[in-house]
């Protein structure tokens, strides 16, 4: 085996217990398989600015609280107008880019930016 590693574990009493030999492997991107879901964890709508990231919960947190301020919206109705401001049928797709142009335009709105 060429460029391995071994890594053994051995008890106090000096028994091995397990051994474990790392070898590199080349893979090339065309031998990478997606996910079952056919998803390859990138975000395919919107600018492309999103690299693949989604949504973080305290930018959705965010959001949330915003739909309170801006719009005395709640629970489902704020959901659905959020759904219905990124053009999305799942929040889980919206980008973290998406997500804080937003948060940020939704800030103006609150300081009195207009609505």
């Amino acid at each position: 085996m060429q460029n391995a590693k071994s890594l053994e574990i051995y008890t106090a009493s000096g028994t091995l217990l397990f051994k474990v030999i790392i070898t590199e492997a080349n893979v090339s991107s065309q031998t990478k398989s997606e996910p079952a879901n056919g998803h390859n964890g990138r975000h395919e709508k919107g600018n492309g600015k999103s690299n693949g990231e989604f949504m973080t919960d305290p930018q959705r947190r965010m959001l949330f609280r915003l739909m309170v301020t801006n719009y005395h919206l709640e629970g489902d109705e704020a959901h659905a107008k959020l759904k219905k401001l990124f053009g999305v049928d799942d929040l889980k797709d919206v980008s973290k880019f998406e997500a804080s142009k937003t948060i940020e335009r939704l800030l103006e709105e609150e300081k009195g930016g207009g609505q």
